[in-house]
């Protein structure tokens, strides 16, 4: 059981809060999701490529600064982006290294 904005919720361990926006929109017609439903279910539609504003500004940055040294290449910009930045953690450095590539290769 989990309290969430004063509602209390027994299907999951995490609340999902698009469970809490059709409760409280809809309380009479809301049908509260099992265990396991709760979090296989896409509420809104399908899912895009989502990135965080710091990775798509240090790729910016990245392109405008050393543009031409990139390539369609995942693994070759994961050296280069490395060379040219430093990275918290490897995630990220993956994370604007695979958007590098994906910029790259609409490019071409």
């Amino acid at each position: 059981m989990q309290i969430y904005k004063g509602f209390v919720f027994k299907c999951c361990a995490v609340v999902n809060p698009y469970l809490i926006y059709d409760y409280i929109n809809n309380p009479k017609t809301f049908i509260n999701p099992g265990p396991f439903e709760a979090h296989n279910i896409d509420y809104r539609g399908t899912m895009g490529r989502i990135k965080t504003k710091l990775a798509k500004r240090k790729t910016m940055e990245l392109i405008s600064s050393h543009g031409e040294e990139f390539s369609a290449d995942f693994d070759g910009n994961k050296k280069q982006a490395e060379r040219f930045m430093e990275f918290p953690s490897k995630k990220i450095r993956n994370v604007i290294a695979g958007y590098l590539t994906r910029i790259k290769r609409r490019e071409a």
